[in-house]
């Protein structure tokens, strides 16, 4: 893209754990170019006794970025004219959600905001993937997964910037961060990189055939979903009483 007026984009790029959204304005001239990728996929294997559950996702995003601010001015017929004056905006934000759950929020974000911009040069690199595999094979529940969430910056600018990140995928009570605010004019370089794997391995306790304790009731459900409701009164014992006895 290359003009000269008053510009606006945004992206907005989500699958199931993974997210990116840039949001870019400003008025005067600019030339820029973006690209992305996005990758979601997930399959799950129930034609046996286990419950395996793959999935593999991906999201990657390229900017390049010069812009000068200039106050436009916009002639809309002969006796009336409109005035548009924006200082630039850059921003792209992303999170990876591996490790997150409803008790935990986890994950990894990366956020990098230039705004009030009078000049702004650069690139923006952003890529981040998971890959995970849950299984089940009935006595024994594993749990593996891997990731990382990188965002790479090399910009010159005049005006505003933040840059931020924020680690939830370890210690809660102490998280890694970064924080980092610039006024005036900068040149900065930076390459951001976290690693995320997350392996456990759960051993479940053999309740097979439970009669006369809790019956079908004690059964786990990765059990009974494969014996059909006919097999029901094979294994519930409960209502069963010995004669003479109440």
């Amino acid at each position: 893209m290359d003009g000269n007026g008053f510009f606006r984009s945004s992206h907005d790029i989500i699958t199931d754990d993974l997210a990116l959204d840039t949001r870019d304005h400003g008025s005067g001239k600019y030339v820029g170019d973006s690209d992305y990728t996005v990758q979601n996929k997930a399959d799950q294997n129930l034609n046996t006794l286990e419950y395996i559950f793959r999935v593999d996702q991906a999201i990657g995003f390229n900017k390049s970025t010069d812009f000068v601010y200039a106050l436009k001015r916009f002639d809309l017929g002969k006796s009336f004219h409109a005035t548009i004056q924006s200082k630039g905006q850059e921003q792209t934000s992303m999170k990876n959600y591996d490790g997150s759950n409803e008790r935990n929020p986890g994950g990894v974000s990366m956020n990098a905001l230039f705004n009030r911009l009078d000049v702004i040069s650069g690139t923006t690199s952003a890529k981040q993937y998971y890959r995970s595999l849950y299984a089940d094979y009935g006595d024994q529940i594993t749990y593996n997964s891997t990731g990382f969430i990188r965002l790479n910056l090399d910009s010159s600018f005049t005006g505003k910037g933040h840059i931020g990140v924020l680690d939830l995928s370890g210690d809660l009570d102490n998280p890694n961060m970064l924080d980092e605010d610039y006024l005036g004019t900068f040149a900065i370089t930076k390459k951001m990189s976290v690693e995320l794997k997350d392996n456990w391995r759960k051993q479940i306790d053999d309740y097979w055939l439970p009669c006369c304790s809790g019956g079908w009731s004690d059964l786990r459900p990765s059990d009974t979903k494969y014996l059909g409701s006919s097999t029901k009164g094979v294994f519930d014992c409960t209502c069963f009483s010995v004669a003479g006895q109440k």
